[in-house]
């Protein structure tokens, strides 16, 4: 799927991001029709990896037709459009990271991964099961529950969850998604079964909670944002990508197909939406039609390139004849 059909497909709701607690690290969380969806940027940058090399392997490999894009409510209150990975694939992903290229300080987390995933597979396939070996210790009473770090992960959810609300909500809140979690699965959430633990996140992530559709704050006049996008500006943002060029008597700016079509150039048409998308305004069709257009422009630039060369690989081929054979070769 091009980028153009993803744009199309993505969800244009604004999410709450809750962080609950992954092996020894903590992990952003939204709810996306029906299931957890791990935002992924926060993920990679965290690992000390390249976003934009990871986000092409998302984008083009096996991944692609389950990431979508999400516009979240970050920690620090503004909106992101972030790509976002059903959390059931995550494990998937790391296993598919180097160890070398992440920070020095991870790798052997990293490694002793990989190879207990490695090994849960080997058994999955050979032996017909396989059995997590921390579940003994950590599950204490409940054979056939949660573990101790599960049941940590729906918790931590479930007060974030709460906490996004105002404090007169925030009982009721608690109160509701625990009941939720007895009713769907008949039992407390300690006695749910390891295979549904996901589905128990799924469901606190997507309960509707009362205080929690407010509405949205006004947005702010058009006079009162900052607004500041001079040329100067631009090309002092990304030098690089522009190539000045004296013609005549006047000095013309030359904008490279890659400025006018990648999303990672600095765009002041995209930081423009963002801001108006950030003061409260709903802009998503601009976005839309705005990646649309970049799409369309990469797209068309590559159909020439490969054209471009097709055209010079056969303007550079010969025809050979052999005078006592009478045979041609090319």
């Amino acid at each position: 799927m091009n980028s153009t059909a993803k744009a199309a497909d993505r969800n244009v709701q604004t999410q709450t991001a809750k962080i609950i607690p992954f092996r020894n690290a903590k992990l952003m969380l939204v709810s996306h029709e029906g299931q957890p969806f791990v935002p992924m940027k926060p993920v990679v940058e965290g690992m000390g990896l390249a976003w934009q090399a990871q986000h092409a392997k998302l984008s083009s490999g096996r991944f692609n037709s389950t990431i979508t894009e999400i516009v979240i409510v970050a920690e620090d209150g503004k909106k992101r459009e972030m790509t976002c990975l059903p959390l059931r694939k995550l494990t998937g992903w790391l296993m598919s990271i180097h160890p070398n290229k992440v920070r020095p300080e991870l790798r052997d987390g990293i490694i002793a991964y990989q190879n207990e995933c490695d090994d849960a597979l080997w058994a999955y396939w050979n032996e017909g099961e396989a059995v997590n070996p921390r579940k003994a210790r950590k599950t204490k009473a409940l054979p056939n529950g949660l573990t101790e770090e599960q049941q940590d992960s729906i918790k931590a959810l479930v007060k974030a969850r709460a906490e996004c609300l105002p404090k007169d909500k925030r009982a009721k809140a608690t109160i509701t998604c625990w009941s939720a979690l007895k009713s769907k699965f008949g039992c407390s959430y300690k006695e749910i079964s390891p295979e549904h633990f996901t589905d128990a996140l799924s469901l606190v992530a997507r309960i509707v909670l009362e205080g929690e559709l407010l509405e949205a704050e006004a947005p702010r006049p058009l006079g009162q944002l900052e607004i500041d996008f001079t040329v100067a500006k631009w090309i002092a943002s990304d030098p690089n990508g522009f190539r000045l060029a004296s013609l005549s008597r006047d000095d013309r700016i030359g904008l490279p197909i890659r400025v006018v079509s990648s999303m990672d150039s600095k765009s002041p048409i995209y930081e423009l939406l963002q801001m108006l998308e950030d003061a409260g305004y709903q802009i998503e069709a601009c976005k839309l039609e705005l990646m649309a257009l970049k799409d369309h422009v990469d797209v068309m630039h590559g159909v020439m390139g490969n054209l471009q060369r097709a055209l010079e690989n056969t303007m550079q081929r010969s025809i050979l004849w052999n005078c006592r054979t009478k045979r041609s070769a090319v």
